[in-house]
């Protein structure tokens, strides 16, 4: 017997089927993935945005180191600014970032956020169904910020089981006082 391989995530076919049955549209006649797509990826970066201002884990990047090579001819003596156009001197910077999951491209593209399938296809209903002048698109609204909500909480209470501790002021690098 052949293993069969599964994932845990959902895929963006996935949802769009949802999204089709929430439409009436079960069979794609209407509502196909070409035009689902990109009120998916709409819906979808709403739920990282909601869950990264709740502070839910995964999209804060910390401590990623990078080196930035010199750039030549430039005198040790002159200030440069560090920018995506110019380097200094070899210098390693640690980096920590916001980090969003990339959009989805196609029925395929996995949705790497547990649990959202209710509030991205509500989303996406909502925002294709708006599109169109259905008068369900608010209460697909309705349902996908209540959906959003219990996602939220639910990353909130899980970063409420890790400890946390300040970093002392002596600690913390980078201020100079004139």
């Amino acid at each position: 017997m052949p293993v069969v391989g599964s994932s845990a995530y959902n895929t963006a076919g996935q949802i769009t089927s949802l999204v089709r049955s929430l439409l009436n549209d079960s069979q794609g006649n209407l509502f196909t993935d070409t035009l689902l797509l990109p009120y998916l990826n709409s819906a979808y970066r709403k739920v990282q945005r909601a869950m990264g201002n709740a502070g839910g884990g995964g999209f804060i990047q910390d401590d990623v180191l990078l080196v930035v090579t010199a750039v030549a001819g430039q005198d040790a003596s002159l200030q440069v600014s560090l920018s995506d156009a110019s380097a200094p001197q070899d210098t390693q910077i640690r980096l920590r970032y916001l980090k969003a999951y990339p959009d989805f491209t196609d029925a395929t593209s996995p949705v790497l956020v547990r649990n959202a399938q209710e509030a991205l296809a509500y989303a996406t209903a909502a925002l294709a169904g708006w599109a169109r002048g259905s008068p369900l698109a608010e209460k697909w609204d309705d349902a996908a910020s209540d959906a959003i909500e219990d996602l939220v909480v639910a990353a909130v209470r899980r970063e409420q089981q890790s400890s946390r501790r300040r970093r002392p002021f002596s600690a913390r690098s980078g201020y100079t006082p004139f």
